[in-house]
């Protein structure tokens, strides 16, 4: 299971692209996060659910 850490992390991943769904890069707190940081966001929170 997902810490509470990690799944508040992806869920802001996945936010930030989704807010930005043209954008293949996005800067979170200073730093710069790509498509495949949103795939594992995406794995994190759908571990969450099961």
């Amino acid at each position: 299971m997902p810490t509470d850490e990690e799944i508040a992390w992806s869920e802001k991943i996945v936010k930030a692209f989704n807010d930005n769904p043209t954008s293949g890069v996005v800067k979170i707190d200073g730093k710069m996060i790509d498509k495949p940081h949103l795939r594992a966001a995406e794995k994190i929170l759908a571990l969450r659910v099961r």
